[in-house]
């Protein structure tokens, strides 16, 4: 920590300090940052569907510059299957990550979730206007991140999730903007049940989809104490269609963070499928063809990023 790091992706060479860049086509393994009260994972896989040539999954995990006990997760999902999505998962990691790289951006602005939420709001009107009016770029979903002195502020925009985890459960902390709950009550089914849906990854609201700022793109936003939680877990929908809340929270609970990255994507991709449940298939008895036969791993990129307490911290 401390250093400064080069790292080249495709055309771009860029200069950050204390933070890890996860390039999803070129960076296959874990990338990991430590330090006395944490450890913070991120990995990513495209996935086996021929379907699905390119990874539209981007991430970053960094560390605010001089100071450790602030961190920041960010995960973006292309929308679009061609190499659009990538770049406009790339464009939304770049802009949310420099934020925080931002040397006017005090540390006492960091640690205020308001004034962060405000400025966070800022940026993403930008970003939504850029590659709305540009046609070549797709969209994006994403989630975030930022662990302050004393507590934690959550952002999301369409299906990227963030879990947080304690000693005893899981929890969703983000909302999905599925266009599935236009027309249905989200009451109907339940989180870990919307992988059995046709058209799961279709949502209502993304990052450049529209010019309409305030239906498309504004995003949930919450802030819990960080007091609450051991560990958080943000995930693409590659992980989410196969795995459930309890088998994400007997992972992090299992393992240190870069075993429970690597067994959460080695499962997404290679475990087996599930059938629909029969409640649910019984719940939907008059809607049958909204329901998928079964889970299918491996068939969209799959991304985690784990960020995990040390036991004495």
């Amino acid at each position: 920590m401390g250093h400064w790091k080069w790292l080249y992706m495709e055309n771009f060479k860029i200069e950050y300090l204390n933070q890890n860049f996860i390039d999803s086509d070129i960076v296959k393994k874990t990338s990991l940052i430590k330090t006395d009260t944490y450890s913070m994972g991120a990995i990513t896989t495209r996935g086996t569907n021929p379907k699905r040539p390119f990874n539209q999954d981007y991430s970053a995990i960094m560390t605010y510059p001089g100071n450790d006990n602030i961190a920041i997760l960010i995960m973006a999902d292309g929308k679009d299957d061609s190499e659009n999505g990538k770049i406009a998962s790339k464009e939304l990691v770049y802009t949310l990550s420099n934020i925080f790289l931002n040397k006017s951006l005090s540390e006492t602005f960091i640690n205020i979730p308001v004034l962060l939420e405000s400025k966070l709001l800022g940026e993403l009107r930008q970003l939504n206007r850029r590659l709305y009016e540009d046609e070549v770029v797709g969209d994006v979903s994403f989630a975030l991140a930022v662990i302050g002195k004393e507590e934690t502020l959550i952002a999301n925009v369409g299906n990227v999730r963030c879990y947080s985890i304690n000693d005893d459960n899981i929890k969703l902390q983000t909302t999905d903007n599925l266009t599935w709950y236009l027309y249905n009550s989200p009451e109907l089914i339940t989180p870990d049940e919307v992988k059995y849906l046709i058209g799961k990854d279709y949502v209502s609201k993304s990052i450049g989809k529209e010019n309409n700022l305030q239906k498309q793109f504004e995003p949930f936003i919450k802030i819990i104490d960080n007091q609450t939680y051991n560990s958080l877990l943000l995930t693409t929908h590659g992980v989410n269609d196969v795995l459930d809340s309890t088998e994400l929270f007997n992972i992090l609970s299992q393992n240190n963070t870069e075993d429970a990255l690597q067994t959460i994507i080695y499962d997404s991709i290679f475990s087996e499928s599930k059938p629909s449940p029969k409640e649910l298939l019984s719940r939907f008895k008059d809607r049958e063809n909204m329901i998928i036969e079964k889970t299918i791993p491996g068939d969209s990129n799959a991304s985690a990023i784990v960020y995990k307490k040390t036991k004495n911290s």
